[in-house]
């Protein structure tokens, strides 16, 4: 457990840090393309529709996915333990909920 700990603990702090220098990052790159002349859209400011266009477009395309294939199929095995781990649980869990009913309110 404190290995685990230990390794989470190291993996936040390198993400903090690598958050902390992909703002420091950002804002550079802003402050630049905002007081260069030279780039032609340092002072053009771009409507409310071109913002929000461009907003839902880049959040979009995070939902194309990468080029991984796809998990094989699984084994009928797999598939058995499953639905009995499912029609389990759920017997269990109407089986608790019936008797707190009964305890509770007593017999319908």
């Amino acid at each position: 457990w404190s290995i685990r700990l230990h390794h989470a603990t190291k993996a936040w702090t390198h993400l903090r840090e690598q958050c902390r220098l992909d703002e420091e990052r950002l804002s550079l790159d802003l402050a630049l393309h905002q007081t260069d002349p030279a780039h032609p859209d340092a002072f053009e400011h771009k409507s409310l529709f071109m913002r929000s266009q461009h907003f839902l477009w880049k959040y979009l395309k995070k939902f194309r996915g990468q080029k991984a294939t796809p998990p094989g199929p699984n084994t009928w095995q797999f598939s058995l333990w499953a639905f009995f781990g499912t029609y389990i649980g759920v017997f269990i869990l109407t089986s608790i909920n019936q008797r707190m009913k009964e305890i509770a309110f007593g017999d319908y």
